[in-house]
């Protein structure tokens, strides 16, 4: 299941430095919400009795604590806000950065996440330093206000929740294109922290959910066609992103149905030397799952289904014997869970490789394979908006499912 968004900018191509040519593009639309692969970073707003910089208006309301946020790299030290948490938390933030709070509205949360924990989104006009100028531009930030455990106070949290997107002009074809970043001070000039989704596909779409072939980590390059290009440099308000082509490669693998599964290589615990394309001629059932030692239950993700999927897969050997090949590989770094252990003294094969997960671009999920090695069905992400925020979560193969797709595999 897919989910694409088609992006519109005006675009530009420059000549830079040297014999091969940058690329330049505007981006100009600011999207409400984080791509969907990478975890917000949140930073605590230190909170204090009295203003911590010359505000004027301020908001009528008892035991007002105030904090400013930390965004951009302009002049000033930070966008001022004011938080009451009485009978429930609300807040004001000087959403234009005039420093007058007079003119903003009383901020009522806009999700409850837990009993005692509330959060909003609200847009903040961000001060930029480019160049001698200074500009004010839009960025989406998340709040979170979390109720201290034995306590009456509360612990506010923020990071951004936006992205930049556009078009980018590579060799005369406008690619879309935006830009995320893993800061929670609304700077992307960090290119280590710097998330960039593209149309590696070409089908004039970018998809960003868990797994895409669009989305691409901080640090390395990213790809459209055959040709690799690596970002070398971005505005701090992410506006303008410069790109230069660095060689070509094979097409990226797409993580789908009717898609080759990916090849990679383990060693299991039990020792054993594997390929998953030496299981090439029957069916293979592929377990990614992030499930270290002393994991809780409530871990979010395909990862609850963990305790129950390895008892299914038990049930599958025991069942169909050689005649259908297991495959689980935990993707963390730490140490293995004990039932992940035990499943290597059975015909399972059990192996520990991060390196399997960023093949695959997610740390768990469930996939069926054919005799050739094609993805037959899988884990689906998936997400929609509620509330002018996207939730989303993982459409998970059922026990049924899983058992028709065996069964008729066999069967052919």
């Amino acid at each position: 299941m897919r989910r694409a968004l088609v992006v519109t900018a005006v675009i530009v191509s420059l000549v830079g430095v040297g014999s091969v040519a940058d690329s330049v593009g505007l981006l100009s639309e600011l999207v409400p919400w984080p791509m969907m692969v990478s975890a917000v970073p949140m930073a605590e707003v230190r909170l204090t009795a009295a203003p911590q910089e010359e505000i004027t208006g301020l908001p009528v309301a008892s035991g007002l604590r105030y904090g400013l946020l930390s965004l951009g790299n302009g002049p000033d030290a930070g966008v001022a806000l004011a938080l009451a948490t009485e009978p429930t938390p609300r807040c004001w933030v000087d959403q234009d950065s005039d420093g007058d709070l007079s003119d903003e509205v009383e901020q009522l949360p806009t999700m409850q996440i837990m009993r005692y924990t509330y959060g909003w989104y609200v847009d903040v006009a961000v001060k930029y330093t480019i160049g001698e100028a200074t500009v004010r531009v839009m960025h989406r930030v998340s709040l979170l206000a979390d109720r201290q455990l034995g306590s009456s106070g509360y612990s506010l949290l923020y990071g951004g929740f936006c992205y930049r997107s556009g078009l980018l002009d590579l060799n005369g074809t406008p690619i879309p294109v935006a830009l995320g970043t893993l800061r929670n001070d609304a700077r992307y000039d960090d290119l280590a922290s710097l998330l960039i989704a593209v149309d590696t596909d070409g089908d004039g779409t970018i998809d960003m959910l868990p797994g895409s072939v669009d989305v691409y980590e901080p640090g390395g390059e990213f790809q459209v066609g055959a040709t690799l290009y690596a970002v070398t440099s971005v505005s701090p308000d992410g506006r303008r992103v410069t790109v230069q082509e660095t060689g070509t490669g094979a097409r990226r693998p797409a993580i789908a149905p009717g898609e080759p599964a990916p090849d990679f290589g383990m060693t299991t615990v039990s020792g054993q030397s594997l390929r998953l394309s030496d299981l090439r001629g029957r069916p293979v059932v592929l377990l990614l799952t992030w499930w270290p030692e002393g994991a809780p239950s409530t871990t979010c993700g395909a990862a609850q289904q963990e305790p129950v999927r390895l008892s299914l897969l038990r049930d599958i050997v025991a069942r169909y014997g050689d005649r259908v090949a297991v495959v689980v590989v935990a993707t963390n770094s730490t140490p293995l869970a004990a039932s992940l252990l035990q499943l290597s003294l059975g015909t399972i094969h059990c192996a520990q490789d991060h390196a399997v997960g960023e093949i695959y671009r997610r740390v768990d999920g469930l996939f069926v394979l054919d005799e050739n090695g094609i993805i037959v069905d899988m884990d689906v992400p998936w997400s929609t908006m509620q509330g002018g925020h996207p939730v989303g979560s993982l459409d998970v193969l059922s026990d049924a499912e899983l058992e028709d797709h065996l069964y008729r595999l066999l069967a052919e």
